[in-house]
């Protein structure tokens, strides 16, 4: 997040907390509640920048979000009108005075929009009146032309018919196309005047085929064109200046008009609109008035282009006010940026003029943080101009990065990229205007931004844009395999550069007095990871170029394997190398003389004495292997291997051990021995994964399934308490029947569960972590009773459902007491307010029931006492407070009171007891009506589908 986008939250914090100041006034009862995401902003900033939605003891708002101006003023009106619980502080202003202001601002615009609409309706009349008296005089072919004028130019105060305004403009043009002589001189002033006056722009397509026919109007034509383009971009009116640009007078052409023009040529179209960035307000790009300008006017052309780009703010203590840079918008900056790219097809030195304003607007952020359009446009242009000239482009663009910002040579980087994907035919996102050059040309192309992206990966611009580089290297790899081939040294060269300078960190040559920065070890953490991923990637490009001569390359990178090994940076150097040698290997393995090649190199390695190179040697074996046939090589040093006590080792083995293929029985049982010792004896906290490769290997080789069952709950039972995300990982393990039912693994998903079920649900995680908990079964008697109903309750009161699913869940284990426990502390969480009186009534009905059960449990035995009786009435009790709500609240409910009236009915038909009345009405009363309980379905709660409810409703 840049210094810009985190002004402007900070901006919005201070509105949203004006907001709540006024609601305050208005009244103390007003709360806004988080809800949905959270972040750091609000930590950092003190400010209410959270999700938040409004909530009162009356009633709680149905809408959240970040900027709670909407959201208060809606609540407002749905809810605050004529409250009797209202509890003002007196303060002024309070959410009543600015909702009047706002009311009479809006009376009042809306005023002014009906006084604007009588005046043009009026004008609109007299304009109607003297078509009317031309019609008088008029033929009928010429009466025609008059009303598809009228139809046009249409009443404002009448909702226009679009499709008859097509025909008409479709009758017009057809008619000035083979009839122009019935415009008469009267019609065609009508016409101009419909343009100009009233901004019927559709009138330019007729009035364009018309002066091709009668080059008496094409000066008028184009004076009209040209005062449109002052007003607005318009389609028609640059298709005049193209087919009249002989009549175009360069001291006609304004910044107005050059606006209008690039806009028309580069601006957003409906094609490339995705819900950021500017709105679109053409239909279609044309360049023609563009290169028209371009021919005409190309200074001023120039010079309106450098206006419409933005430039980086520089710092300053002090700046004058005439000297602030104009804000340029994203609209003017993409359609700029879009402009330049057509013209660097046919005018490429007007396109150089703006490669410096170019270059500088790549390093100021776009207003929608959310849009990549923006700043992705300015670099199709540049990519654009090296595929014009590769060379020249390049070497431009070279020295614009050597003192720009971060985020300028991120742009050069992106430009380059754009310059490859649009001479690839087969790109999949090429656009109908990117180029169609031939072979020769796209490999120009592709050797100078080649050149260009490898020369980042010295890190002179940062190691962010050396990631960037070698990331779009592997990109060119992938789908450039014949051009990249020819350049595998110059690419080895450079892994080799990039991990010498992961080692070596960058020092300054100034001493500094301040206080150490705390973030400087991360920085320095990020920049070693992110050479180590851009060397990584350089050799997967080798990888992939690789395709055209394998053997070759497997030989360079034995040779390089065999000079590197005794130096500095032998193990960095050396174990990548033997990956790749394995990549190669299991791709290409089927290729004469490819594995003779690999295979002495990775048994040198495989005796090493440095774990590293080892364990690199054995994993590349394993990934050969698994395609291939091999030698006995691994299994004849399994003894060795097994003994090894490092952990990057141990991994390497038990990789092995699942994917090679190990036909001797005794083998196998070595190997079965081995990952029991692994998994019994490593560091669970500090070597997660090894624990999880050792399960791996334990459920490949050890014979028979109820030892591999004990062997799971060995394991689960050595599980210490875990991060979610390696509690989900273990969850997700193919765990035996009887290892599923540990109370080890409930332990688990009670410790994941919270994760994906409290606050808002996203995918189907709620149902995976409830069900996971009801699989199981006998392991739910190990649950620690004060966990699982700490984890229950707190669903409420953000969750109506969540409490009671838990409660299944302990219902499951008949820990009925527990149950009873958990819906109690739910219920004490919900507050006693009109506005969860609903959710009060559904959790007290839950509960209810559970302590029926409860009961049950301890009084059946010595017969239906005063507490069976008693906890009936609860349920009699507990039902008729579901029937003194409002109807909709009563309509939502009615599905669970007689599902609450069906059980306690069943106990009393069961033990001789009488039914209490109200328990007899909810049962009697009849059913909805199909059609009105199709209309309005009773909420369902997510359960689990695999058996029926117990306590939750």
């Amino acid at each position: 997040m840049d210094e810009a986008e985190f002004a402007k939250y900070i901006e919005l914090g201070h509105e949203n907390a004006h907001v709540i100041e006024l609601a305050t006034n208005h009244c103390q009862h007003m709360r806004f509640v988080e809800s949905g995401g959270r972040g750091m902003l609000e930590e950092v900033t003190g400010l209410p920048v959270n999700s938040r939605r409004v909530e009162c003891p009356v009633a709680i708002g149905n809408m959240s979000g970040m900027r709670l101006d909407h959201v208060t003023f809606s609540f407002y009106a749905a809810h605050c009108g004529g409250c009797e619980m209202r509890s003002p502080t007196g303060r002024l202003p309070n959410l009543e005075t600015e909702a009047h202001a706002r009311q009479a601002q809006a009376a009042a615009a809306e005023a002014e929009k009906a006084e604007a609409l009588r005046r043009r309706a009026a004008e609109r009349a007299l304009r109607a009146e003297r078509r009317r008296s031309l019609r008088a005089t008029a033929d009928p072919a010429t009466s025609g032309i008059l009303d598809d004028l009228d139809v046009l130019d249409p009443d404002p105060t009448v909702d226009r018919d679009v499709e008859a305004a097509k025909r008409a403009r479709r009758r017009l043009i057809a008619i000035a196309e083979r009839a122009g002589d019935r415009f008469e001189p009267a019609i065609i002033d009508e016409l101009f005047d419909a343009v100009a006056i009233v901004g019927v722009t559709e009138l330019l397509e007729p009035l364009r085929h018309l002066a091709s026919r009668r080059p008496d109007l094409a000066e008028r034509l184009v004076a009209a064109a040209l005062a449109v383009l002052r007003n607005k971009p318009s389609i028609e009116a640059g298709r005049c200046l193209t087919d009249q640009f002989g009549l175009v007078e360069p001291v006609a052409v304004d910044d107005a008009v050059i606006r209008s023009v690039v806009v028309l040529a580069g601006s957003k179209t409906p094609e490339d609109h995705h819900f950021s960035g500017p709105m679109p307000v053409v239909q279609a790009n044309d360049p023609g008035p563009l290169r028209v300008l371009a021919d005409l006017s190309p200074a001023a052309l120039v010079t309106q282009l450098a206006a419409m780009l933005p430039r980086p703010v520089l710092p300053s203590i002090i700046t004058a006010p005439n000297h602030r840079l104009r804000p340029v918008s994203d609209f003017d900056r993409r359609a700029a940026a879009g402009a330049i790219e057509h013209l660097a097809s046919t005018h490429l030195e007007v396109a150089l003029e703006t490669l410096s304003s170019l270059v500088l607007s790549l390093g100021v952020p776009p207003e929608d943080s959310y849009d990549p359009g923006t700043v992705g446009t300015a670099e199709r242009a540049l990519g654009r101009m090296l595929i014009a000239a590769p060379a020249r482009v390049v070497e431009m663009m070279e020295e614009a990065g050597k003192h720009a910002s971060e985020p300028t040579r991120e742009g050069l980087v992106g430009a380059a990229r754009h310059a490859v994907d649009m001479v690839d035919t087969d790109y999949v996102h090429r656009r109908a205007h990117d180029p169609v050059v031939s072979l020769e040309e796209a490999a120009a192309v592709t050797d100078a931004a080649f050149a260009f992206l490898l020369a980042r990966t010295d890190e002179s611009w940062g190691h962010r844009v050396t990631f960037s580089a070698v990331e779009i290297i592997e990109q060119m790899a992938r789908r450039h395999t014949g051009n990249l081939a020819q350049h595998l040294d110059a690419i080895f060269g450079a892994f080799l550069t990039l991990t010498r300078q992961r080692e070596n960190a960058p020092k300054s040559l100034l001493t500094s007095v301040t206080p150490p920065d705390p973030l400087a070890g991360m920085e320095a953490w990020s920049r070693r990871n992110s050479l180590y991923q851009s060397a990584r990637r350089l050799l997967r490009a080798v990888e992939l170029a690789s395709a055209t001569n394998p053997l070759d390359v497997c030989r360079t990178v034995a040779t390089l394997v065999t000079n590197e090994r005794d130096n500095e940076l032998g193990t960095e150097v050396v174990t990548p190398l033997l990956a790749t040698l394995g990549e190669i290997g299991r791709q290409h393995g089927d290729q004469p003389g490819v594995l003779q090649a690999i295979l002495p190199t990775l048994h040198t390695y495989l005796v090493d004495v440095s774990p590293g190179p080892r364990s690199a040697a054995l994993r590349a074996w394993t990934n050969i292997g698994a395609s291939h046939a091999l030698p006995s090589t691994v299994a004849d040093l399994l003894p060795a291997l097994t003994g090894d006590t490092y952990v990057v080792v141990i991994d390497a083995v038990l990789g092995a051990a699942c994917r090679l293929p190990w036909a001797a029985q005794d083998t196998r049982m070595r190997l079965a021995l081995y990952a029991i010792q692994v998994m019994e004896g490593i560091s669970i906290t500090d070597h997660f994964e090894t624990f999880l490769a050792a399960l791996s290997a334990l459920r490949c080789h050890v014979p028979g399934l109820d030892a591999l069952a004990i062997l799971e709950k060995k394991a689960l039972a050595r599980v210490p308490p875990v991060e979610w995300h390696q509690a989900s990982d273990l969850t997700d393990q193919p765990w035996q029947p009887d290892a599923r039912v540990a109370p080890e693994l409930a332990m688990l998903w009670l410790e994941l569960a919270p994760r994906r079920t409290y606050g808002l649900r996203q995918h189907d995680e709620a149902e995976e972590a409830l069900n996971g908990l009801l699989d199981c079964g006998a392991g739910l008697l190990g649950l620690p009773a004060a966990d699982i109903i700490n984890t229950g309750a707190r669903h409420s009161p953000e969750s109506f459902y969540g409490s009671m699913e838990y409660a299944e869940v302990l219902a499951r284990a008949e820990r009925r007491d527990d149950v009873v426990a958990l819906l109690q502390a739910a219920l004490d969480r919900i507050p006693n307010e009109p506005a969860r009186s609903s959710q009060r009534a559904l959790t007290a009905l839950a509960l209810a029931v559970a302590r029926l059960h409860a009961t049950l449990a301890t009084e059946l035995q010595s017969g239906a006492g005063a507490a069976v009786r008693a906890a009936i009435n609860s349920v009699s009790a507990t039902i008729g407070m579901c029937s003194s709500h409002t109807e909709d609240d009563r309509r939502w409910l009615r599905p669970f009171s007689r599902m609450a009236a069906i059980r306690a009915a069943i106990v009393c038909v069961l033990l001789n007891i009488s039914t209490p009345r109200r328990l007899s009405l909810r049962l009697m009363t009849r059913r909805p009506d199909p059609a009105v309980h199709l209309l309005n379905p009773p909420i369902q709660p997510r359960c689990s589908p695999t058996a029926p409810r117990s306590y939750a409703p």
